[in-house]
């Protein structure tokens, strides 16, 4: 009733799981509801799905990102949608009619919706024995999530599709971890150096480097803003990829524009579950801008820290996903 699978970053478990399950008849008493932690990657991944499907099924058969679920949307065989979306369906259907796999995907992340949703689905497994969990990651601690889940199956698949090779950047400086707040765009350039540093190595590789797209990783929107305003190249399309783009403007990464090589300033909504074809170089920070809890004040206050090593694979995980 309950699984975990682990797979490595760029196996293809977002998109191919889902047909797995539509395919082989075991969801046939309901929908596939696969949940990941941002809308861009949800309608990402419905998008693929809906192109590597194309002609195999009746219409609507994959659903795009879905905001609230309701009874014809569970029409749909399979559903992409946002974690808080599948929690705010739960606390609302107890019995969640009408899904009979539930796919949690990017579980690494621990987001509170994500914590929520999982104690949710646990407590209405109970009542629901024909009610499946699939919870997915590409680097989660498999041991707690399966005595969480009475000692459910981990499995682990390989399967990058293609060799990355990491580079490390000697004595690049980093002067962003204060809780200054800088006002201006310039203000940025001055009291975050390693926005310049990210900034002259994607250059670097334009200028060196054979032909692939570029995604390089900053900490907010307003150093992708100035990045993207700061690199000019005739030959270059250079596109930002933020939280406060709307859907339009966020879907211009996934386009092709032949001719010129593609550079991507993000944030690290971009570190999981998206495929940007024709990316073959990954520019990482090393660094994320995080909500961290502030004892003293009581107050939560975003912070720029290190990240993870499995927050880097993650961003490594980018390239070496289609060649």
């Amino acid at each position: 009733q309950v699984m975990i699978l682990i797979g490595e970053t760029g196996s293809g478990k977002s998109t191919q799981l889902v047909q797995f399950l539509a395919d082989s008849g075991l969801a046939a008493n309901g929908s596939i509801v696969c949940t990941q932690p941002r809308k861009i990657a949800a309608t990402s991944l419905a998008r693929r799905v809906d192109e590597e499907s194309n002609g195999c099924y009746e219409d609507n058969f994959v659903l795009s990102y879905s905001t609230f679920l309701n009874s014809q949307d569970l029409n749909s065989k399979i559903i992409f949608c946002t974690d808080s979306c599948l929690l705010h369906h739960c606390m609302n259907d107890t019995g969640l009619d009408g899904i009979s796999y539930i796919i949690v995907d990017e579980a690494h992340e621990r987001s509170l919706n994500t914590d929520l949703l999982l104690a949710l689905i646990k407590k209405k497994l109970l009542d629901r024995l024909d009610l499946h969990l699939i919870i997915m990651s590409a680097t989660a601690d498999a041991d707690k999530l399966a005595d969480y889940f009475y000692g459910c199956q981990t499995f682990h698949v390989k399967g990058r599709n293609f060799p990355v090779e990491i580079n490390y950047v000697p004595d690049v400086s980093v002067e962003a971890s204060s809780n200054a707040v800088p006002n201006s765009m310039c203000d940025a350039c001055a009291t975050a150096s390693y926005v310049n540093d990210v900034v002259r190595m994607v250059s670097i590789i334009h200028k060196n480097e054979e032909e692939g797209a570029v995604l390089a990783f900053l900490t907010s929107q307003l150093e992708v803003e100035w990045a993207c305003e700061n690199f000019s190249d005739a030959s270059a399309v250079v596109l930002p990829m933020h939280g406060k783009l709307s859907h339009v403007e966020q879907s211009r990464v996934f386009k092709s524009y032949p001719g010129k090589r593609k550079i991507i300033f993000c944030t690290n909504m971009a570190e999981t579950s998206l495929t940007i074809k024709e990316v073959k170089y990954v520019v990482d920070s090393g660094l994320a801008k995080e909500s961290r809890f502030v004892p003293s004040s009581g107050l939560n206050v975003l912070k720029v820290n290190w990240i993870s090593q499995s927050s880097a694979n993650q961003r490594a995980g980018r390239a070496g996903r289609t060649g």
